[in-house]
């Protein structure tokens, strides 16, 4: 069972990456201060292999401790309850035994791992366990990759854990309940959560045909139209975010606040890094910055 929601308080490198675009980041922890080590951003590149080899060498990664995560869509999540007297080697040998139960798949189809939430709210007796599972080829599809180039993911995280994490990591108001919405080039991911609860995320590929804010828009709709949330702020990351007339235009159109987010105020910076420059790369830095938070 692959460990991927447990954290533990070492130098990480978190690498976001897809079939043309690579953006790595080294952050060094310690109690709850963070440091910024090293980044590296790559886009539209024609060879995402040798673009990730080009930035593990540029960043010269004194972790091999690295985390990478996988899409949304890929995942089974769901929250169960399991008698309050196993512990956890127990729930994970009980979560094994009856995964085609839960996730439709035999144990050797899949890797999974489970959070312990806490004692179920109408059952003393019961543990809300909170279960997450993919097939096995969706993690081997990211992680062969880095294994041909002589490094082994240590940590496989989901994108929308990590853009939660990376935005509550800098939200003063953790109560309000945020969608926070990363831009790619080819995807739009969201996460809709309060605190730590994520209540809803979703990933949708990008139709040129419609404006970034019509695809937002669109994808809000979705979420409405199945979970009775009511969304009080928007964060606004990945490519193009720092645009102000985007963000106008959000605000005008979808008539919920569009919060700023410097995802590296509250962080330590390296002196050899450029923080103009990374000024200007930080809303594209989000995802790989809530990886290696993990």
């Amino acid at each position: 069972m692959k460990k991927w929601l447990r954290k533990k308080s070492i130098a990480t490198v978190g690498i976001d990456f897809g079939v043309d675009y690579v953006n790595l980041l080294e952050l060094q922890k310690q109690d709850e201060q963070c440091w910024l080590v090293s980044y590296a951003s790559f886009a539209n590149v024609p060879d995402i292999t040798q673009a990730l080899q080009q930035a593990l060498e540029q960043i010269k990664a004194k972790s091999y401790r690295i985390a990478i995560a996988i899409p949304h869509t890929t995942i089974i999540n769901k929250t169960l309850q399991v008698d309050a007297s196993l512990d956890e080697d127990e729930i994970e040998q009980f979560l094994i035994a009856n995964s085609k139960q839960y996730t439709g798949y035999a144990n050797e189809e899949i890797n999974m791992d489970f959070s312990v939430l806490g004692e179920a709210p109408r059952d003393t007796a019961k543990t809300v366990v909170e279960l997450v599972a993919t097939k096995r080829d969706q993690v081997a599809e990211k992680t062969s990759l880095l294994e041909q180039l002589n490094y082994k993911a240590t940590v496989v995280d989901v994108e929308s854990f990590a853009l939660q994490r990376a935005v509550l990591k800098n939200l003063a108001n953790k109560k309000v309940v945020t969608a926070a919405i990363y831009l790619k080039s080819h995807v739009l991911l969201m996460s809709v959560f309060q605190d730590d609860l994520l209540l809803y995320a979703t990933e949708t590929q990008n139709d040129h045909a419609q404006t970034i804010t019509q695809q937002i828009e669109q994808t809000l709709q979705m979420c409405f139209a199945s979970h009775s949330i009511t969304i009080e702020q928007i964060v606004l990351s990945g490519i193009n975010a720092d645009n102000p007339e985007l963000t106008a235009e959000i605000k005008g159109q979808i008539n919920i606040p569009v919060l700023p987010l410097d995802c590296f105020a509250n962080i330590e910076i390296a002196d050899a890094i450029d923080s103009d420059v990374l000024k200007q790369l930080a809303p594209q830095l989000l995802l790989s910055y809530g990886l290696a938070l993990w």
